[in-house]
């Protein structure tokens, strides 16, 4: 698969996860309080922010890594979790950014490594 695709499909695959773990947290608030509709445009306004930060901040990130020769599960572990805590910084949800980030930017290399070999690309 060639590399633009390559990132375009991981990239989506990280911004899918992040409205599905808001989901999972808040499953009892969307199922008993929200009605489907409300639910839906709020999963989707979810993954619009989680598009844009993947493809604004988290692909550049990884093209950076990449291009310096430090890509690597570590390096885009670490580099997930603060992209994912710089939004919470002013209040309290800097772990949880942080986290979400994390998983998402691991999902990014292992989607991106499953689809082709990482050291031919």
């Amino acid at each position: 698969m060639r590399t633009p695709l390559r990132i375009w499909t991981a990239g989506m695959a990280a911004a899918l996860l992040l409205p599905l773990l808001d989901a999972a947290a808040h499953a009892g608030y969307y199922l008993h309080t929200l009605e489907a509709p409300t639910t839906a445009m709020v999963l989707l306004m979810n993954f619009g922010f989680a598009a844009v930060a993947v493809f604004v901040l988290g692909i550049p990130l990884f093209l950076l890594l990449r291009r310096s020769g430090h890509l690597g599960w570590a390096t885009v572990a670490i580099g997930g979790f603060v992209l994912g805590a710089l939004p919470g910084w002013m209040s309290d949800e800097i772990l949880t950014g942080g986290l979400k980030g994390l998983a998402a930017a691991l999902l990014f290399y292992a989607v991106w490594r499953r689809l082709g070999d990482a050291r031919a690309a």
